[in-house]
């Protein structure tokens, strides 16, 4: 039952943090892609045109998740069929299924910043404006997630020594557990934030480079 109490607890967080990562993703693109008069486009807030946007934004973070649990199926498959032909081509077939699908993902991904400005592409205009831009992008966001990565790998090792120097073995109440939790997990979502700016960022001139270099 307590596992279950769990489930529908971070599903309903789920929701929220993602439609405010679209709402933020939303408010960066267009930061970046429009000349001038941005200063009421970078509100959270969402208006009545900025749903498209957002049904698009939840669409291409679910395939991309599906994909990603799709290669973990995979992966278990090849575990569990080990030294087996099957278990030969999940692993063969898992990294090569990852590769295709965040190809694809990226290829899709050029409908966001197109979407943020009200233009909407067609399936044909998505590769059009893709072309040439894939793997610059994706070395982008690789060096990005370097980053982000180690700056919290050093930060979880510096919590865990101040936690390990200042609890030690006593007991924590819950409030206290919760409110040092919530302090904790400040700086990565700081973080996260960072990487999704970079990202956006990275996407939008992609996108823009795209339109103004590929016929479209």
């Amino acid at each position: 039952f307590h596992e279950q109490q769990m489930f529908y607890a971070e599903l309903a967080l789920i929701v929220p943090v993602v439609l405010l990562y679209a709402l933020y993703a939303l408010a960066w693109h267009r930061h970046c892609l429009m000349d001038e008069d941005t200063g009421s486009e970078l509100s959270l807030v969402p208006k009545r045109k900025d749903f498209e946007f957002l049904m698009l934004f939840l669409i291409v973070i679910a395939f991309f998740t599906m994909a990603t649990k799709s290669v973990g199926l995979m992966l278990e498959q090849a575990l569990l069929f080990k030294g087996t032909m099957a278990g030969m081509m999940f692993a063969i077939g898992s990294p090569l299924f990852m590769f295709c699908a965040f190809y694809m993902f990226l290829k899709v991904s050029f409908a966001l910043p197109a979407q943020s400005v009200g233009v909407s592409l067609s399936w044909k205009e998505i590769l059009s404006s893709s072309k040439g831009m894939v793997w610059p992008l994706f070395g982008a966001n690789l060096i990005f997630a370097m980053i982000v990565f180690i700056l919290v790998l050093t930060y979880l090792m510096m919590l865990g020594l101040i936690a390990g120097m200042t609890i030690g073995q006593e007991k924590m109440e819950p409030l206290s557990f919760f409110f040092i939790s919530a302090l904790s997990y400040t700086p990565l979502s700081a973080f996260i934030l960072f990487m999704t700016a970079m990202s956006v960022t990275s996407l939008s001139r992609a996108y823009r480079w795209g339109i103004e270099n590929n016929q479209v």
